[in-house]
């Protein structure tokens, strides 16, 4: 293990731990050794974990991140929202057209190539978030996964430096952290892809139409009846 420092913002610098395998960058992350905007990097995971517990694959080749912050700043109120537009944006700025799956899954060419698992836990009084990003970057085999995932390095045929994109992905956390909830939702809906589309709700499996994204990044929703209502939390399944 080894530090750097990646970002250029003196008020906001991330302190950069690298890793070649951990369990699990957010449990890492969690520990009491490292305080805010400290950032944990490894390059695989051997129980790399999504939401709900789900496992999320994380063999050599990808970007797996979790970086720790305040747990009562403003942001953490949208911290997933927050996360999925900068992981949109960072693979926007190598060429990719990149969409969100609501709310934390983000999707090029069809597959899914990054995952988001925000944590919240205290320690003492204090609160704070563990945010994880898994980034498909070289990625090139994905098991049972592979008719659902991809990668950078599939999606062009071409290696990517994994400091360079590790690196924009936290100079672009920096300011989506410091743009505020109105920016950041705007761009979180500007980048969604099941806007208009069918889908089905994890929480008791009903079939409703996404139509919005509110100002807190809760998914509007519309029943066949024309009910609206936001779901806030949750998982969803889309149809069409």
């Amino acid at each position: 293990m080894h530090t750097v420092y990646i970002t250029k913002n003196p008020k906001r610098r991330f302190n950069v731990y690298l890793f070649g395998k951990l369990p699990s960058t957010n449990d890492e992350i969690k520990k009491a050794v490292y305080n805010p905007f400290d950032a944990v990097i490894a390059n695989n995971q051997s129980d790399g974990k999504g939401r709900n517990g789900r496992p999320f694959v994380s063999n050599e080749g990808g970007l797996y991140m979790s970086v720790l912050l305040d747990g009562d700043a403003p942001f953490a109120e949208y911290i997933t929202p927050l996360a999925g537009a900068a992981a949109a944006s960072v693979l926007e700025e190598f060429g990719f057209d990149a969409g969100i799956k609501w709310v934390n899954d983000i999707f090029v060419g069809g597959g899914k190539i990054c995952g988001i698992l925000a944590e919240k836990f205290s320690r003492g009084e204090k609160n704070y978030i563990a945010l994880g990003i898994g980034l498909n970057v070289n990625n090139k085999n994905f098991g049972e996964f592979a008719d659902i995932a991809t990668s950078m390095f599939l999606q062009t045929n071409s290696r990517y430096r994994l400091s360079e994109v590790a690196g924009r992905v936290l100079e672009t956390l920096n300011f989506f952290l410091a743009a505020g909830k109105k920016k950041t939702i705007d761009v979180f809906r500007e980048k969604s892809i099941v806007l208009g589309k069918k889908i089905v709700l994890s929480d008791g499996g009903d079939r409703v139409t996404a139509v919005g994204i509110d100002g807190d990044g809760g998914l509007i929703v519309e029943d066949g009846k024309g009910n609206r209502r936001v779901i806030t939390a949750g998982s969803i399944r889309v149809e069409d």
